[in-house]
């Protein structure tokens, strides 16, 4: 299972979301998520539903340093996927500047990218050598957040979506935010901030709905606003 761009600890005053209404919603989320693994396979809860579990970076929010919100939705955050799975892995993104102390606590792998067999993962602000390698395939990042605004009339709404696409004979999978309370950035208006030269116009959409991942085609067929 791969998540990316949790953002855990985030609060938005402005809005006047208490930071616990995120967080809850973040972890009913990742409970649906687990809902579906367990249909699918045919297994109720417990441990060894997934192997292992990779987020892709921006675990916690806070630049500087730890918050209280932070270390207390963090702990809980881990708590849960160590329920669930074997083993996790955190690639750390550019948020990510203390989080030695939890992965200690918890017995997670902590690393700037991970390799299995011919996947490779990383947050995406950086490219590192070992992904060019020949054996890697297919590479997982996030850092793009990732999203579309679909217009009709005066109405628009904006959806969270996934990019796959290729990169110097790879396929890369962009995952948008696992962070419920920002939809993410229009690729439309903005290419973003990649680490790598990736095509954004090239790629394919994958639309995320209420209940289903949709696909919507190439980039190419959107007009740009």
């Amino acid at each position: 299972m791969v998540l990316g761009d949790l953002h855990l600890g985030y609060e938005d005053s402005s809005l006047g979301i208490p930071m616990r209404m995120i967080f809850q919603e973040t972890l009913e989320d990742l409970r649906k998520v687990f809902g579906a693994v367990e249909k699918k396979k045919g297994f109720g809860a417990g441990k060894g539903e997934v192997d292992e579990i990779v987020i892709l970076g921006d675990v916690k929010h806070f630049f500087g340093g730890i918050l209280d919100q932070e270390w207390k939705e963090t702990r809980k955050f881990f708590s849960y996927l160590k329920e669930k799975c074997k083993k996790i892995i955190v690639v750390k993104g550019n948020h990510d500047t203390i989080l030695e102390p939890i992965a200690r606590e918890f017995g997670f792998e902590l690393a700037d990218y991970y390799l299995l067999g011919k996947y490779g993962f990383l947050h995406g602000d950086k490219m590192f050598d070992a992904l060019l390698e020949k054996k890697i395939k297919v590479f997982f990042c996030g850092h793009l957040h990732p999203a579309i605004t679909l217009r009709e009339g005066v109405k628009s709404e904006r959806y969270k979506c996934f990019l796959a696409g290729s990169w110097r004979g790879k396929k890369v999978i962009v995952l948008p935010s696992f962070f419920p309370l920002v939809e993410g950035a229009d690729v439309l208006i903005w290419e973003g901030n990649l680490g790598f030269d990736f095509s954004i116009e090239k790629s394919e959409v994958y639309l995320v709905g209420d209940a289903e991942v949709l696909y919507f085609g190439k980039m190419g067929k959107f007009v740009r606003g």
